[in-house]
């Protein structure tokens, strides 16, 4: 058994599995990582959650929002905005997405005073990712005709 340790192969020293907080490293639907601090949040039913927080609880979330072209970040500022990097032709049909996750949270459905606290799974923003619509295949194809 400790041979085989010795054999292993640490993957944190290859290029490809290091991590890149590297600010010169440009992504196709730029992004930014911030911890929040929610109060409200929308569940999967898509109704809004009111997430408890006070002295014995903070609901401190990892947040990924796409960031437009002057920095402003949000779904509003950067969805829709075309993705760089992509070949001329496709750009008109590229766009920046914002993706969601759901994560657990404590909390009540915003106007049931009746209702108890209890954990919901809320909707969080989680990356940034590059859309190309099929309607740029339609698009090549009548290019080649």
């Amino acid at each position: 058994m400790r041979d085989r340790c010795k054999a292993m192969v640490d993957l944190r020293a290859y290029e490809t599995f290091r991590s890149t907080n590297d600010d010169s490293a440009m992504d196709c639907c730029p992004s930014e990582t911030k911890k929040n601090r929610r109060t409200f949040a929308i569940n999967k039913g898509g109704l809004v959650f009111q997430l408890i927080q006070d002295e014995n609880l903070a609901q401190e979330f990892y947040e990924t929002r796409c960031r437009g072209g002057g920095g402003e970040v949000g779904p509003a500022t950067a969805t829709g905005r075309p993705c760089r990097f992509v070949e001329r032709r496709l750009a008109p049909y590229s766009r920046c997405v914002q993706q969601w996750t759901y994560m657990y949270a404590l909390g009540q459905l915003l106007g049931h005073d009746k209702d108890q606290v209890h954990l919901d799974y809320v909707r969080i923003p989680t990356g940034c990712k590059c859309q190309v619509s099929t309607n740029a295949v339609g698009a090549f194809q009548e290019e080649r005709h």
